[in-house]
């Protein structure tokens, strides 16, 4: 593409439609945003939780794993790579106001409490009490 050209119709005209959608792409910077959309992003994000409320908070939907019979509270955080899994058919309570913090895993018939805080890479085994910050692996009260 030749850079002395400076106008979208320029660009149409002399190199054709296809560059010159590349060359507004790029300009908005959303070049990456188009070429990494849908297929990646499906296989990263495994959430099949129908009834997900919409004040849950994910700001960065990636490896993130909730299955279908989790019960999820509103204003709830869930960071990237955590995983809410099922145990002997059992899955986690995860209660209002809860954060889950990154690579953390919560397995079976588990109640994370209000306003509970689960740190980075904590595996959670047991109910965490309301309010109170839990870590380690197995999670402990911090």
């Amino acid at each position: 593409m030749d850079l002395k050209i400076k106008s979208f119709l320029e660009i149409w005209c002399k190199s054709g439609m296809k560059s010159a959608i590349r060359a507004l792409l790029v300009y908005f910077n959303l070049l990456n945003v188009v070429r990494f959309r849908e297929p990646r992003l499906r296989l990263a994000c495994d959430i099949w939780h129908p009834q997900l409320p919409i004040s849950t908070h994910i700001p960065h939907p990636v490896g993130i794993i909730i299955p279908k019979r989790a019960e999820i509270g509103h204003n709830v955080s869930i960071y990237q790579n955590v995983t809410i899994g099922v145990k002997d058919g059992d899955a986690p309570t995860i209660c209002d106001g809860a954060e889950i913090y990154s690579g953390a895993v919560v397995l079976g018939d588990v109640r994370i409490g209000e306003d509970a805080v689960v740190g980075a890479n904590a595996v959670v085994l047991n109910d965490v009490p309301d309010g109170s910050t839990v870590g380690g692996v197995p999670a402990r009260k911090i």
